[in-house]
């Protein structure tokens, strides 16, 4: 008999339910549509992160259930959703040049030195829910200063400066686990993530191996139409 699939939705939130429902179309799952007090009985797959789900979260973990998470895509984010299985952020399907050049990803050589360090910050609620010991900006920005002897630059969230113009002065990024940070390695930055991250799945930082780890990214992210497809689920199950 096949496991049910119970979809979580980020409480409130308009996409999450939309992309949830995607990927109970394509696997047999079904949505909840308010948040319970405690799981129901199969797998669980998150999208997003809110306080008011963190206890289902916990339950996911502490009782080995097999549990997916989804949120923005790596690239192209909003036409795409990375889904990752047991992990909020993980690059677990084989490199894909071909869509990685699809979508018009590159790597610039590594770059050394710079004027600054950078601090890509993410939300006081999503730090407060998953950054652990690093659980407010003040955290990350004392952390950050004892890398290297520059002064810091702090980007918050939703910031409209171009990322890319913080990076172009920038000797290295350092975030909790923003997506900035992808941006920064594949622009020749150096990127340190204090918390759970792709980026720590890239293992050589050549033009090459980060050719290869963007690769994984691309092929670890949907559309809404591969996900209604079945073909999101058929991957993470290879």
């Amino acid at each position: 008999m096949k496991p049910s699939i119970v979809c979580y939705p980020q409480p409130g939130k308009g996409k999450a339910l939309e992309v949830c429902r995607a990927f109970a179309a394509g696997c047999g799952g079904t949505v909840v549509a308010e948040t319970p007090r405690e799981l129901l009985p199969g797998a669980a797959v998150f999208y997003g992160v809110r306080p008011g789900w963190r206890h289902l979260w916990d339950q996911a973990k502490a009782e080995s259930r097999d549990w997916y998470y989804i949120d923005n895509g790596y690239f192209a984010a909003g036409r795409f959703y990375r889904v990752a299985r047991g992990a909020v952020q993980a690059a677990q399907q084989p490199a894909n040049h071909e869509r990685r050049r699809a979508l018009g990803i590159g790597a610039k050589p590594m770059r050394r030195g710079g004027a600054s360090i950078l601090v890509a910050l993410q939300s006081a609620e999503f730090l407060a829910t998953f950054g652990g010991r690093f659980d407010s900006a003040q955290a990350i920005v004392n952390l950050a200063r004892t890398l290297e002897p520059l002064p810091v630059t702090v980007r918050h969230k939703g910031d409209p400066r171009p990322l890319l113009a913080d990076l172009a002065t920038a000797a290295r990024l350092v975030t909790l686990s923003s997506n900035a940070a992808v941006v920064a390695l594949l622009e020749g930055v150096q990127a340190t993530a204090l918390g759970e991250s792709v980026c720590r799945q890239l293992e050589d930082d050549s033009q090459a191996g980060r050719l290869h780890w963007a690769a994984r990214l691309a092929a670890s992210q949907w559309t809404l139409d591969e996900m209604k497809s079945g073909k999101t689920w058929r991957d993470l199950h290879r």
